[in-house]
């Protein structure tokens, strides 16, 4: 089991919330769900800010990448292209980057990631990994806590 899935799991032991429940709350079938908990698939970014905002959990906490427990109260921003948009761009100017330099480092098409800066595409939930780790920032930041 990875890291997202066993995090995922035991914030909803936790929580006390069946699959079942959970599912409903993102408004996917509980399949879908449990192939995240079993580390089959990873939801997209929307759905991840919304198990956030289910949890009261930072999305670093649920992704994995701090063990420090962090209870949000406060919701993450849900105009996520616009955020990402933002982020990505603001991130490779300060790094003084070409795109096509960013894409070869996190192994995708720079056709990609020019369409991930303009907001045309979303990316997955393993090239938003990717960049958060080239990048090196917080998910909690980018999404407003």
């Amino acid at each position: 089991m990875d890291c997202f899935a066993k995090r995922l799991y035991e914030i909803r032991k936790e929580s006390g919330l069946s699959q079942h429940a959970v599912a409903d709350m993102l408004g996917i079938r509980e399949s879908s769900y449990q192939n995240y908990e079993y580390g089959r698939t990873k939801p997209k970014i929307e759905l991840l800010i919304q198990l956030g905002n289910i949890f009261h959990v930072s999305l670093d906490y649920l992704c994995a990448r701090t063990n420090e427990k962090k209870t949000i109260s406060k919701k993450f921003s849900e105009d996520i292209k616009s955020i990402l948009v933002a982020t990505l761009q603001n991130e490779r100017k300060k790094k003084e980057l070409l795109q096509r330099e960013v894409a070869v480092a996190v192994g995708i098409s720079t056709s990609v990631y020019q369409k991930y800066e303009l907001g045309q595409t979303i990316p997955s939930y393993a090239s938003f990994m990717d960049l958060v780790e080239f990048y090196k920032f917080s998910i909690d930041n980018v999404f407003g806590n």
